[in-house]
């Protein structure tokens, strides 16, 4: 059996990114990790928001939170979306 978690992520930076992903840990009453999921938005630019799902195995105990944490590789020179064009005619 499975525990599904929907969300919505927001890129707030002011740089598109090519590779998203999101993690979620599920925690228990008595704030114990019990799940942890893992999935990938692939590219997301600046402002868009995304829903995602991400699944782990049900453990015993019910799920009383979740954290997600959004993550991206901001050193990878490829996983900056450039601009088009020459930036020196942006106003």
């Amino acid at each position: 059996m499975l525990v599904e978690q929907k969300g919505v992520v927001t890129n707030n930076s002011a740089f598109d990114w090519q590779y998203v992903e999101v993690t979620a840990i599920a925690f228990d009453a008595g704030n114990r990790a019990i799940g942890v999921g893992t999935t990938f938005v692939g590219r997301l630019t600046s402002g868009e928001r995304r829903e995602f799902t991400v699944q782990w195995p049900a453990a015993a105990a019910p799920v009383a939170r979740v954290v997600t944490l959004a993550t991206t590789n901001i050193f990878k020179e490829d996983n900056i979306i450039r601009a088009v064009g020459d930036p020196n005619l942006l106003r």
